[in-house]
């Protein structure tokens, strides 16, 4: 039996290709069942019950020589602490390569530039002459949506616009209303305490020398978030004391606007985003950024540019 997950803190993307990556290798005679490493946020648990699928089971830590399939990371920090117990059989990704995971054997490892990792599973199915069944072209169509905010973040490319063209032919479901949907799920911020809005969709990063914390919100209705920024930038400033950081950003990305609204808790994040994104705090100490969307592309780059001059 192969384990098949992705990252901590699951988004749409990782939750899918997990699901898809499972039932590609089953349907190749490989015993598999993917996990999830975090709780679901409230997008990607409207797509699994648009797709009639349950809930993938928890998982907290991996067994001595258990096996294991890696979707939609290969950094080892995003992983469980104990990735080293398992037997690595596979990487499916599209992000950069972070090094560091370690195999006895040599294993496949697709790592292609793509928005969504569920675009490389689909492509790869189709090219085997696979027909996609509506559950896994419905949660593939949705991680795309999600990972490329429906065509347009700078992420897209062509390969996942093409497949995003003819998914609803296998899903049943057009794209706009799939995205509609996903957005006001999104976007929901009911029943959420303050820590798990920030952390919903959070990654921590090393630059320079300095962890900090990069969330993301990405929102249709950015002022559900905006009208509750104090508690966001006190539960920013108790993530830093709580895990020694050196900084903590929070994005309110609005979709329809195309930009971001920077919540920080201190002058050293203040400072650094100035650098960063050459632009001024408004009244409230916030930051707005036009044409930002996209943590990957637009965010990281140039976070990481303003700490390569911090000592």
């Amino acid at each position: 039996m192969i384990t098949v997950f992705g990252h901590k803190n699951p988004d749409t993307d990782t939750i899918c290709s997990a699901l898809i990556a499972a039932w590609w290798l089953r349907e190749t005679g490989t015993e598999s069942q993917a996990v999830r490493l975090g709780e679901l946020n409230k997008e990607t648990a409207y797509v699994l019950e648009v797709a009639g699928i349950t809930k993938p089971e928890l998982l907290t830590e991996v067994a001595e020589g258990q096996e294991v399939f890696i979707v939609d990371t290969n950094n080892p920090g995003e992983l469980p602490e104990t990735i080293g117990n398992g037997v690595l059989r596979g990487i499916v990704d599209h992000h950069l390569l972070a090094g560091g995971l370690k195999t006895g054997v040599p294993i496949p490892v697709l790592i292609e530039p793509v928005a969504c990792t569920a675009t490389i599973l689909i492509e790869r199915a189709q090219s085997k002459g696979a027909v996609i069944p509506r559950e896994y072209a419905l949660m593939a169509q949705a991680a795309i949506i999600s990972d490329t905010l429906n065509g347009t973040s700078p992420t897209t490319t062509p390969r996942d616009m093409a497949l995003l063209e003819q998914l609803p032919a296998f899903s049943g479901m057009a794209t706009d209303e799939l995205a509609d949907a996903m957005f006001a799920a999104k976007s929901d911020l009911s029943g959420l305490s303050i820590a798990e809005i920030v952390r919903a969709d959070s990654k921590e990063y090393t630059l320079n020398g300095h962890r900090v914390l990069v969330c993301a919100h990405e929102t249709t209705k950015p002022v559900n978030a905006l009208r509750i920024r104090e508690d966001i930038v006190a539960e920013l400033a108790t993530q830093k004391e709580t895990a020694d950081l050196t900084g903590a950003y929070f994005f309110i990305v609005d979709i329809l606007k195309q930009e971001a609204h920077l919540l920080v808790p201190s002058e050293h994040e203040s400072a650094i985003a100035m650098r960063a994104f050459d632009v001024m705090p408004d009244a409230a100490g916030d930051f707005v950024l036009p044409g930002i969307v996209s943590r990957k592309k637009q965010i990281m780059p140039p976070l990481e540019a303003a700490y390569a001059t911090v000592s």
